[in-house]
């Protein structure tokens, strides 16, 4: 099986486990895994927007530190193919030359070069709505998402807490942009005028966006007479938060669905023994209901 990373899916991966170099490199060891060059220009220009680093000494030894693994793990595909890319955009409506166009197209070239099943790895609802039918027309493989792809690592790796980790981890890493707006709203709060009613607003959408009250941001009423900076950042979250709210509800739901798998072991794994006869292990086999 081939996995191909989309650019979110890629940095998501990098920030859940950075500072654990093994798991990692394990995690991409046990699987062909490529990105398009595409890919990897959007990785290193978005891998840091919005993830909260801070540039102090500690911060930028962490970020230096995904860099590092980044390149050591991500391996650039020399397979992109301009015939795939052609039928491509011939066959379907897609416009933008991005990332998910780059990727489905390697799919295709990898799927009939080496003649094997493949996944592309994307949390693009759109991209999966976009390309699905393309890929079961096509007989390539499946478009899945991280925590799928997550699970699947979890079913030949005996280590329960690992993948419930990581997939608490993943859920966050889509809750980061909530925290960016916090700090911006206590920023606009304090170069705000004395205006009672500029506090007001700013307060009550501080405490929606603490609490990530989707439903009650995207209805926030905005009233009379307030400051024109403050509707335009309202309406900003609000345009957020209702694509927020199409997309990556989606993901979230079908991260609580395996976290539930997990917890009520409603899975079939075959323990360690069955998948490597040759490794000596002392681990009790996993019940299995």
């Amino acid at each position: 099986m081939i996995f191909i990373l989309d650019a979110c899916s890629a940095i998501n991966l990098l920030h859940i486990f950075k500072g654990e170099d093994e798991i990692i490199e394990s995690i991409f060891a046990k699987n062909k895994i490529e990105i398009t060059k595409k890919v990897n220009e959007e990785v290193d220009r978005n891998i840091f927007d919005n993830k909260n680093i801070s540039n102090n000494n500690n911060g930028l030894q962490i970020k230096q530190n995904i860099r590092n693994i980044k390149n050591r793990v991500l391996n650039i595909s020399l397979n992109e193919d301009i015939e795939s890319q052609n039928y491509l955009n011939k066959i379907t409506d897609y416009t933008k030359f991005n990332g998910e166009f780059y990727s489905t197209a390697l799919a295709l070239n990898l799927n009939r070069l080496e003649n094997d099943y493949v996944y592309f790895v994307s949390d693009d609802i759109p991209a999966h709505n976009e390309f699905q039918d393309f890929f079961n027309d096509n007989k390539i493989g499946s478009i899945i998402t991280t925590a799928d792809f997550l699970f699947r690592y979890f079913l030949i790796e005996d280590n329960s807490t690992l993948i419930s980790n990581s997939l608490l981890n993943l859920k966050k890493e889509y809750l980061i942009q909530f925290k960016s707006f916090e700090l911006e709203i206590k920023e606009l709060e304090k170069n705000m005028s004395k205006n009672k009613k500029d506090k007001y607003i700013l307060s009550s959408l501080l405490y929606l966006v603490k609490d990530i009250h989707i439903d009650k941001i995207i209805n926030y009423k905005i009233p009379n007479k307030v400051s024109k900076k403050i509707i335009n950042y309202i309406k900003k979250i609000q345009q957020y938060c209702d694509i927020f709210n199409h997309n990556e509800k989606i993901i979230f739901d079908e991260i609580d669905n395996y976290l539930k798998l997990i917890q009520d072991k409603k899975y079939y794994r075959l323990i360690n023994d069955k998948i490597n006869p040759n490794k000596k292990t002392n681990k009790t086999p996993l019940p299995i209901k």
